[in-house]
């Protein structure tokens, strides 16, 4: 059974990764959402090895990372995928009124 969370402009979601690294998805606007990393003391981290993400909307297409923000950006047409060391940590959807994770 899956847990959903829906988050809304502003909101962020946590995800745990190891050595108190975690993934961090964060709602940008309407249609726009960003997944970055964090250490324990919340400093964002250069994007860890054995991260992916993938847009399942348009048959699993790598997502490429901005290099000098170190996330990725996430689009309204989209059902979006994060790996960790090719484990599923997340599913994301754009809904009308949020993004939501899974």
């Amino acid at each position: 059974m899956s847990i959903m969370h829906d988050f809304h402009v502003g909101q962020r979601y946590q995800i745990p990764l190891e050595n108190g690294q975690c993934a961090i998805i964060e709602r940008l606007g309407l249609a726009v959402a960003r997944i970055y990393f964090v250490d324990e003391r919340q400093v964002q981290l250069p994007i860890p090895p054995g991260v992916r993400v993938t847009d399942r909307f348009n048959g699993d297409i790598p997502v490429h990372p901005i290099p000098e923000r170190r996330d990725f950006v996430l689009l309204l047409a989209g059902v979006y995928s994060l790996f960790f060391q090719n484990k599923l940590l997340a599913t994301l959807t754009n809904q009308c009124n949020g993004w939501r994770v899974q």
